[in-house]
């Protein structure tokens, strides 16, 4: 029974072993030189290390299997698992699928898919599922700065995989910079040349620019307080009735005081109207008109009252007969008022005013006593 066993084990190795199979266990890597490609393994990440900067070949063989001095001084290296089904899985998810592998040797090259030289040194290429006998081997694996997977090693013998990865680039939002809009892209799809992740780079604002007042459309990013004005009013131009001079100007709208301006242009129309008062034409502002003082009809002007200087009578005359015998200052016209007439003083009543005849009928009596007394005399 014993030596049955024997036999058996013997017969599936010595198969194994025809067929180019590596049947190594993880723990227990076949350091024989033969199959592996470094006798011992990589087992540590500094022996990884050892391994490729101690020999130019081994360094020329990594770099054909796209593994490089950056990846092996640990730059996006992680530790995970290749399955002999093809998978490679790092931290419980499968980052790629269709592992391939190289040999240093094999005893069938048939099983072989090809072969690489380098170096003057023949290696055979494998898929995984015709080089493992085992289920799976551990790894250091590698990834881009995108997560996607590059190649890995494995540790108990050195020979570099490579596979397809599993990944999907994420989606990022960038400003195209020859179009000045912000685009949806894959992340691996972005250059620095064409593309900006800083998106504010397409935002675009209309500003005042204040050399010429004229509105301009840039990027956010070019605004400058000295050269713009976000308030594009200040380059916005209207038409207003400039007040001190009723005259009709164009002002930028930021410049606009209702003090010195107004927006109704009608401020500064100007018409012909008869002056009813003097009989001329003149020219106002229309917001000055006042039906009381003007007329719209110019022909109300060619007849006007005036004042008749020689009776002192208002006439209506046409404009053309006015000489030197009307005025049209209607004062003239005007009938003088009389000054009252001061009334004779009334007698007073009072003691003063009984004294002053008393006194003059005295002088009276007097005087003609002494007329009687005379003509008595000549008798």
């Amino acid at each position: 029974m014993i030596n049955l066993k024997k036999v058996l084990i013997g017969a599936v190795a010595s198969v194994a072993v025809a067929a180019g199979i590596w049947y190594a266990l993880p723990a227990h890597a076949v350091c024989d030189g033969y199959i592996n490609v470094v006798k011992c393994g990589t087992p540590t990440h500094q022996s990884l290390k050892d391994t490729y900067y101690g020999s130019s070949h081994m360094k020329t063989l990594y770099n054909r299997y796209y593994i490089n001095d950056s990846m092996i001084n640990g730059t996006g290296m992680k530790t995970g698992t290749v399955y002999k089904d093809g998978r490679v899985v790092v931290d419980g998810k499968t980052v790629a699928t269709g592992a391939r592998t190289i040999q240093s040797n094999t005893r069938h090259p048939g099983s072989s898919y090809g072969t690489d030289t380098v170096d003057g040194h023949t290696y055979y290429k494998f898929n995984v599922q015709n080089s493992f006998v085992y289920d799976h081997f551990e790894v250091f694996a590698w990834f881009d700065s995108y997560g996607k997977f590059i190649a890995a090693v494995i540790k108990d013998c050195g020979n570099p995989v490579w596979a397809v990865a599993v990944f999907e680039y994420k989606n990022i939002q960038v400003c195209d910079l020859t179009t000045n809009k912000i685009v949806t892209i894959k992340e691996n799809e972005f250059n620095s040349k064409r593309h900006s992740k800083n998106i504010n780079d397409c935002k675009q604002i209309q500003v005042c620019d204040l050399a010429s007042y004229k509105i301009v459309t840039i990027k956010e990013k070019e605004f400058n307080s000295k050269k713009h004005s976000k308030n594009v009013n200040d380059c916005k131009k209207i038409q207003v009735c400039e007040l001190s001079s009723s005259t009709i100007v164009t002002i930028r709208e930021s410049e606009f005081d209702s003090k010195k301006h107004s927006k109704n242009l009608s401020d500064c129309e100007k018409m012909q109207v008869c002056e009813l008062k003097t009989g001329n034409i003149i020219t106002i502002k229309q917001s000055e008109f006042s039906q009381e003082k003007h007329s719209k009809d110019l022909s109300d002007c060619e007849n006007v009252k005036v004042c008749r200087i020689k009776d002192k009578s208002i006439v209506t005359v046409k404009k053309s007969d006015l000489n030197d015998e009307y005025t049209t200052d209607m004062s003239k016209c005007e009938t003088p008022t009389t000054p009252p007439t001061t009334p004779n003083e009334l007698p007073h009543t009072g003691l003063g005013s009984m004294v002053a005849p008393l006194v003059g009928l005295g002088s009276l009596a007097a005087v003609a006593t002494a007329y009687v007394m005379s003509r008595r005399q000549l008798q």
